[in-house]
């Protein structure tokens, strides 16, 4: 047989999760590729939960994928809580649907009942892997005869109902991703079209569904690739209507291995609470197995027009965290005001006013990926007037170049001396000060409270780009920001941040008598050429 697609009925595709846990990336991307492939054809897009597993199906795994797709703005046309006439788009209410299937395969005699027991299934497949041989059901119940067969339903032993494979037959599709596939009848075996609780099995609710409720094309994990032939013979022998199938290639981590929270956040909802956005998240998924030529963050109209299954790689799909990241800097710094004072809603203080909110809002939010890294600079902004400053807490990105490599602190100070000069709030007892102010010709008075340090010219062009690199910047962008929001310009700060990334020269001093120090050494005057100290009040 060859199953070819609906050549003139408009594009209907579906998503039909299982609520057996979290929403993760892989079905959200399936879920995804659906509904744009919908949107792109003028089609129409269905949700369809596949409930039929009685023991692992949650209904609060039901309600938390749909608010997970909601968030990442994939909506449906027609789904559990939009009946259209074709529903119910839970499988667990369509038992009786399927019994009227059942029983008309069962009139054609296309499937019979199969009385073997689990222990009996598994002895058969050890001993066909152990004789080299594929396993497939061995037809133990095939072949029983009318009497057989009533002696052993009048027993206590519940049977499944099987399809019987017809043999001798070539089986070939065409998959949108893959191209031409063929299977013989033979190595596919008789299967379980309904379990011994009475449910209907997943190839053939699967199937049946599909052709019931009009699905004209089928995309999904290619791990469901070999569960097509079967659904095929399924729908050929109800004389259904077949749709297209394609299957797109699995996710898998950085290392090839497949996609798991070892690789980071495996769960949409993982990345929700981390404070991710919705629109980072889509538009990195759009490109994981689809390539594409307009760059850039897209709105869900430009991927819907750019979306193309010819464009489907059968490669594994890599998931970078990392270039998650990009698009989530991307979509931050396109947030327009009252949605990024929102997004940072949750590390604000309570009852701060609009315009404080507003303010902070804008000035951290380019510094910012993640709505937590707002934390520190929120208690250093609007903390306790006694509260400990300590810079060291935040240092956690410091001496690392553009590739990830540690610096070295030799580097790292080269850099600090060649390109800026600063001031550092310290306390003379800091530990490490003095020796590490040796390192650079200068002392500390006894009873200083800040050290000027001049600029030198050094040519070092690797130090250069350490020490503005992006790596570097979490930090830096920190400290320029709190140095900003207690008023000093945008320039003499930058000079000011020099030796604030290196933790023996950091030390703890009440916050409120930092920021008096801040505002006195702002208007201070220094000299060019000399190392200046400022002696203590």
């Amino acid at each position: 047989m060859r199953a070819s697609a609906q050549a003139v009925a408009p594009v209907v595709t579906r998503f039909a999760p299982s609520p057996t846990g979290e929403l993760h990336l892989g079905n959200a991307r399936t879920a995804l590729f659906n509904q744009l492939l919908a949107r792109r054809a003028g089609g129409r897009f269905l949700l369809r939960i596949e409930d039929t597993d009685r023991e692992r199906s949650v209904d609060a795994h039901t309600r938390g994928l749909m608010a997970d797709l909601r968030w990442l703005g994939i909506e449906w046309d027609a789904g559990p809580d939009r009946e259209d006439g074709l529903g119910p788009y839970r499988q667990s209410q369509r038992g009786a649907r399927y019994a009227q299937e059942l029983a008309a395969l069962e009139r054609t005699g296309a499937v019979y009942p199969c009385f073997c027991t689990p222990l009996e299934l598994s002895l058969s497949r050890r001993a066909q892997l152990a004789a080299g041989r594929p396993p497939r059901y061995a037809g133990t119940c095939r072949a029983l005869t009318e009497s057989e067969r009533a002696a052993r339903l009048a027993g206590a032993v519940s049977p499944t109902l099987r399809f019987r494979v017809p043999g001798g037959e070539r089986i070939d599709f065409i998959d949108m991703v893959h191209g031409l596939q063929s299977f013989l009848s033979d190595d596919i075996g008789d299967f379980v079209v309904r379990r011994a609780d009475g449910t209907a099995a997943f190839f053939f609710s699967n199937a049946v569904d599909d052709a019931r409720m009009g699905v004209t094309l089928v995309l999904r994990g290619e791990d469901h690739l070999t569960n097509t032939p079967r659904q095929l013979l399924i729908l050929a022998a109800l004389g259904l209507a077949t749709p297209a199938y394609g299957h797109v290639a699995l996710l898998v981590g950085a290392d090839g291995t497949p996609l798991s929270k070892r690789h980071g956040a495996a769960s949409v909802r993982d990345y929700r609470e981390q404070g991710y956005l919705p629109e980072a998240i889509v538009n990195h998924l759009f490109r994981l197995g689809h390539s594409s030529a307009p760059h850039g963050l897209l709105t869900r109209e430009e991927m819907a027009h750019a979306f193309d299954p010819a464009h489907l790689g059968r490669s594994p799909a890599r998931f970078d965290e990392q270039q998650l990241k990009v698009w989530q800097k991307d979509a931050v710094h396109r947030l327009p005001a009252a949605a990024a004072r929102e997004w940072l809603a949750p590390v604000l203080p309570a009852g701060l006013d609009e315009q404080s909110a507003a303010a902070f809002t804008a000035a951290l939010l380019p510094n910012l990926l993640l709505p937590g890294d707002a934390s520190p600079w929120v208690e250093i902004v609007f903390g306790a007037r006694d509260q400990l400053f300590d810079l060291t807490s935040y240092t956690r990105h410091i001496g690392r170049d553009t590739t990830g490599n540690l610096l070295s602190k030799a580097a790292l100070m080269d850099a600090t001396r060649s390109y800026m000069k600063g001031l550092i709030i310290i306390e003379p007892t800091a530990v490490g000060t003095d020796s590490f102010l040796g390192e650079f010709g200068m002392n500390l008075s006894k009873g200083a409270r800040a050290v000027a340090i001049p600029s030198l010219e050094i040519d070092q062009p690797d130090c250069r780009r350490a020490a503005h690199s992006s790596s570097v910047g979490p930090i830096d962008e920190s400290q320029l920001f709190y140095l900003e929001s207690r008023g000093i310009g945008s320039e003499e700060a930058r000079k000011m941040i020099v030796l604030g990334f290196l933790e023996p020269v950091v030390a703890r001093v009440p916050l409120e008598s930092a920021r008096e120090q801040l505002r006195e050494l702002l208007g201070a005057k220094w000299d060019e050429g000399a190392v200046a100290a400022e002696p203590a009040a």
